[in-house]
């Protein structure tokens, strides 16, 4: 399991340097976000905040439409079938954020802004965990949209300490894991049965 986390994470940064290096003004448009009044399943799509107020205004310094633009990019040069479109959005509860989210293979897959900014805040991606039980190859492409999401916020963390720090390799017991640090703040957490990563902006108001 450990050599698969590595490799996926070899090929996304591989494919995110070319991606990146490769970004000019003649690009295509991001992906087109659909606005939606909030009808979804709250065991769906959450705003999975795993941390306290203050850091409510935390952001990367990388905005929505680049983060999914980006993001894709990455996913067409190494797992084509994982392109993420139609998303829909909704409000945070305190609304200062927006949160846009799509469905994938089975897996739900957000990333949330703050407004004043549009700068990504978190990133997160989830799946039912009797899907997840079923088929195992779920699993390989939520770690690999987890891996993608890392390489596009120009996040540097190793992968021995994601798959330590985190319980990578067990995804069947339903304990939480949060896994802080300079550049961000990661978890692997169960709600309502639903398994899910979590790449949240860490407190920068210090």
């Amino acid at each position: 399991m450990k050599k698969m986390i590595a490799f996926m994470l070899a090929c996304c940064l591989a494919f995110g340097a070319t991606a990146c290096s490769n970004t000019n003004t003649n690009e295509p448009e991001p992906t087109k976000q659909e606005e939606t009044q909030d009808n979804t399943d709250s065991t769906e799509i959450q705003d999975s905040d795993i941390t306290d107020e203050t850091t409510q205004l935390a952001e990367f310094d990388t905005t929505g439409d680049e983060f999914i633009n980006i993001m894709n990019k990455l996913l067409e040069g190494t797992r084509p079938n994982l392109v993420l479109s139609d998303f829909k959005t909704k409000e945070s509860e305190d609304g200062k954020r927006t949160i846009y989210y799509t469905h994938k293979n089975d897996i739900w897959v957000s990333y949330t802004i703050n407004k004043d900014t549009n700068n990504v805040y978190l990133f997160d991606a989830t799946i039912k965990s009797d899907v997840l039980n079923k088929d195992k190859d779920t699993y390989a492409d939520i770690l690999f949209y987890f891996m993608t999401a890392m390489t596009t916020l120009h996040l540097k963390e190793e992968t021995d300490n994601l798959v330590e720090n985190l319980n990578l390799e067990d995804y069947i017991s339903k304990t939480d894991k949060f896994y802080p640090t300079d550049e961000a703040n990661y978890a692997k957490i169960f709600i309502d049965d639903d398994f899910t990563l979590i790449i949240q902006a860490p407190d920068n108001d210090n």
